[in-house]
């Protein structure tokens, strides 16, 4: 688990697209868009969003060309990229966006989202896409080398399976490990969704809260109002 969430923005002239990660490290959300209103107010608004999301990693997206090399835009962002460092309050990091931008075209359309008329969805997307090749590829990294592809491919696969579940303690006091199905945040909470098996439907729904050090811990959702608020927002997320 993260001690502090990582962020990362793709930046634009007129638009910033954010995304977020969660508290395990495992996926990446999208968290808007920032307006842009020139460079100093709009690090003024990402130092406030470094400070409500508890982010200690500040991922730019970096358009280098297909052949790795820096064109212009690159240029541009990496200068950009210079100018904010000594006013940001967490570290920062470039990390390559190449493709992210018709990567999340392709995925809103296939969602049916007219990303035409809403370009928002395409920035914060883009973000979010990102994000989550960081994540992906420091996952990656974690796995230990084998001496063979097969054993690696086995490694690869046994790891991706831990950090798919999460190990809770019931009422008897015995272990039961539970798939991770999604987070999501609603109402400006964030929300775990788990269950037992691939082949049992019934599924746990759990606040996400954090405590005075910044560390994510499950809550039960005694409110009826807004466990059923969560319920319906989350099948709606689900269809």
């Amino acid at each position: 688990m993260l001690e502090k969430r990582i962020m990362c923005l793709d930046l634009g002239d007129k638009r910033i697209g954010v995304a977020v990660s969660d508290m395990l490290g495992i996926t990446s959300q999208a968290a808007g868009v920032i307006v842009s209103r020139g460079e100093m107010q709009d690090i003024d608004e990402i130092k406030k969003l470094i400070e409500q999301k508890n982010v200690g990693l500040l991922l730019i997206g970096y358009p280098i060309s297909m052949d790795g090399s820096e064109g212009g835009k690159g240029a541009k962002i990496r200068e950009q990229f210079e100018r904010m460092k000594p006013l940001i309050p967490c570290e920062m990091m470039l990390w390559d966006e190449r493709l992210s931008t018709k990567e999340a075209q392709r995925i809103l359309t296939e969602a049916g989202k007219n990303w035409k008329k809403q370009r928002n969805l395409i920035d914060e997307t883009a973000a979010q896409i990102i994000l989550q090749s960081y994540l992906d590829t420091k996952t990656f990294k974690k796995e230990e080398k084998m001496t063979t592809e097969k054993n690696n491919m086995e490694e690869e696969f046994e790891e991706e399976e831990m950090e798919e579940t999460l190990t809770l303690i019931n009422d008897e006091g015995q272990e039961v490990e539970l798939f991770i199905d999604s987070e999501f945040e609603f109402e400006g909470k964030m929300y775990i969704v788990l269950y037992e098996s691939e082949d049992n439907d019934e599924a746990y729904i759990y606040r996400l809260d954090e405590d005075e050090n910044g560390e994510s811990y499950l809550v039960d959702i005694e409110d009826d109002e807004e466990f059923g608020k969560v319920v319906d927002y989350y099948s709606e997320l689900d269809e």
